[in-house]
């Protein structure tokens, strides 16, 4: 069975199976427009615990800023994916303690 067909059923009827990757530049756009859209909407749900798309926006702007403050990481190609990487645990742990 191939994934695609393993998932074909598994879509909601209002949502789209084909994703158009021309309309946003970056990720982070992508992210940005998301968290506007769909504010007070879950956008992550772990152990009991809950964060809005908005909440999700403050906290990754106070985890990038902090990165940008006390690192001396460097942008370069893959740095993106690496800060989602982090995010992505940011996240669990926020969840995990209870803070989302």
């Amino acid at each position: 069975m191939e994934l695609d067909d393993f998932w074909a059923d598994k879509y909601p009827a209002n949502i789209n199976r084909e994703v158009d990757v021309n309309v946003y530049a970056t990720l982070i756009d992508l992210f940005k427009d998301s968290c506007g859209k769909y504010a007070n909407k879950p956008a992550f749900s772990h152990e009991g615990s809950t964060l809005s798309f908005a909440q999700l926006d403050k906290y990754s702007a106070s985890f990038a800023a902090w990165i940008q403050r006390h690192t001396d990481l460097k942008k370069v190609i893959g740095w993106r994916c690496n800060c989602l990487i982090c995010c992505n645990f940011l996240l669990q742990c926020l969840a995990h303690c209870g803070l989302g």
